[in-house]
């Protein structure tokens, strides 16, 4: 008896220890499009990529402070200020107290930071796909990007949110009972996935606008290969579709 519980607390202890522990994924980080190198490199922990504080926030134009005392790391850019304590779960944000997935923590003696909380609290959007961060800066102008950047943000936009939208699709169809409102439920969430394919194209326009309306036939292979994308991407609502009118009406 003694032993059986002896192995299953140890499993236990062995669960959580695997839990948290640190995944050194090969993820890129991208900058405006242009790829940046990050080192240490960033970790994955429960789910969540943690990143060097000073490397990012430099980067982003902040600046890093380290209280010693406190084991507390500030970021701070231009009016907003982000306290975050080692191994704990409470960030501060402008005063306000916010409760973090993963807290800031020292790995290999460098203080490694949740990216996403950190960035989109600086006002600096965020995506993730494929093993690739893209950060795009708020300030950044329009005539800074090329198509190819554009488009390499766009996808990835794409590519994280398509499984979203598929989740979210199978779960509103929990209780359809009609094929009319099915397929209605398919155009809805296939719409939300067009409208960033949309987005993507009319920034392409603008860029082209923006650079003198003189290469069109560059504009149009990009939007194209764009397209492209959203259809590859828009296959998996379809292929959901016609699984539930398998299931459901078959």
């Amino acid at each position: 008896m003694i032993k059986n519980l002896f192995k299953v607390f140890s499993a236990t202890i062995l669960f959580a220890v695997l839990l948290t522990t640190a995944v050194h994924a090969n993820i890129q980080v991208h900058l405006n499009g242009e790829p940046v190198e990050i080192n240490p490199s960033p970790i994955i922990i429960e789910g969540r990529t943690l990143v060097p504080a000073r490397a990012i926030v430099e980067m982003l134009g902040g600046d890093v402070d380290w209280d010693e005392e406190t084991r507390t790391v500030s970021v701070i850019q231009d009016d907003i200020n982000i306290s975050l304590t080692i191994d704990s779960t409470l960030a501060i944000v402008d005063g306000q107290f916010v409760e973090l997935d993963v807290p800031a923590q020292i790995i290999d003696g460098s203080t490694i930071i949740p990216l996403r909380f950190v960035v989109e609290n600086l006002g600096v959007e965020v995506q993730f796909a494929d093993n690739i961060v893209s950060i795009v800066t708020a300030s950044t102008d329009l005539s800074d990007f090329s198509f190819e950047q554009i488009l390499e943000r766009y996808t990835i936009m794409l590519r994280e949110q398509a499984p979203i939208i598929v989740s979210e699709f199978r779960e509103a169809a929990v209780g359809v009972a009609d094929i009319h409102e099915l397929a209605e439920l398919s155009i809805e969430f296939t719409t939300i996935l067009a409208e960033i394919s949309v987005a993507g194209v009319g920034e392409m326009a603008d860029l082209w606008i923006v650079q003198g309306v003189g290469n069109e036939d560059i504009y149009m292979h990009y939007a194209e290969r764009l397209a492209e994308v959203y259809l590859i991407e828009a296959l998996a609502i379809s292929d959901l579709y016609l699984e539930l009118v398998m299931e459901l009406f078959i």
